[in-house]
Order: C-alpha cells, then structure tokens, then sequence
C-alpha cells in the first residue's frame, strides 16, 4: 500500500513538474506568444491580464494543461488534485479583482476546475477505493473558448 501511494505522489509530481517546466533549447520561435498585457498601463484590465498571462508559469498554461488532465482522465490521486485545486483557487482569487467582463471570461475559463473541486468536496471515497471520483466527463470545451476570447479583449 505503502508503494503504490508513493508511486502516485511521485507520478503525480512528475505531473505537476511538466506541466511547470519550461523549453530549454533556446527556441523561443515555436513558443506562441502571449497578449500583450504591457507594465506602462496599470488599469484593472491590464492588471487581470497580466495575472492570468504573465509569471513563470502563468495561469492560462496551467488552465490549457489541467484541461487536458482532466479530460484525459489523469486526475486519480490527490497529488494530481491539488493543481486543479490551486489553480480553481488562484483564477477565482483574479476573477474577484477583475473588471467585470474579463471576470466573466476567467469564470467560464474556471467552470471545470470549479466542477471538478465541488464533486471532489461532495465524494465520499470507499476505504480501499480512490480518493477522488472520475472526472473525465467535465465538459472542458467552454473553458478553451472563454480562454481564447480572453486572449482577444487582453491584447
């Protein structure tokens, strides 16, 4: 038992540390860049942007990322969980300080993780059984197209 929660932490972490990582052979060429969310301006559309776009790894990376392990099925464990967890934490905490059309934006970009939060919360796991329910039939679609109309209004 011991080995196996071992195993899943440490694939879990491995998880999270792609999904941080960053390209290392100096071609900047095929990374797509991101709006331009500028520091001269600092209104509160600038500033949203710039939170959900900007930092060493930013929140829209992550939300592509955990969109994609969810809907492929990889979030088994808590370790895997606790992205999801933080990541809903932290795009609701720029969503409550944003403007209220990108707020709107970032809460439809949020709804899986939102979703995904509330089933974990309202799970009941059997003794012997997983620690978070199946969570590969959250609908992601929404989220991806909030994202990019949010590329748009933060350029």
């Amino acid at each position: 038992m011991r080995t196996t929660v071992l195993t899943a932490a440490g694939a879990g972490l491995l998880l999270t540390l792609t999904a941080c990582s960053t390209a290392t052979d100096g071609d900047d060429a095929e990374t797509p860049a991101g709006p331009d969310t500028g520091t001269a301006d600092s209104s509160p559309e600038t500033q949203a942007c710039a939170d959900f776009f900007e930092g060493d790894v930013p929140l829209a990376d992550r939300a592509e990322t955990d969109r994609a392990a969810l809907s492929g099925g990889e979030i088994t464990d808590d370790v895997a969980y606790a992205e999801i967890n933080g990541l809903e934490s932290r795009i609701s905490s720029v969503a409550d300080s944003a403007p209220e059309e990108i707020s709107a934006l970032l809460e439809q970009v949020n709804a899986p993780f939102t979703e995904a939060v509330d089933r974990v919360n309202a799970f009941e796991p059997a003794e012997d059984g997983p620690t978070v329910p199946e969570l590969e039939d959250i609908d992601v679609s929404g989220s991806e197209e909030a994202q990019n109309e949010l590329v748009d209004v933060c350029e």
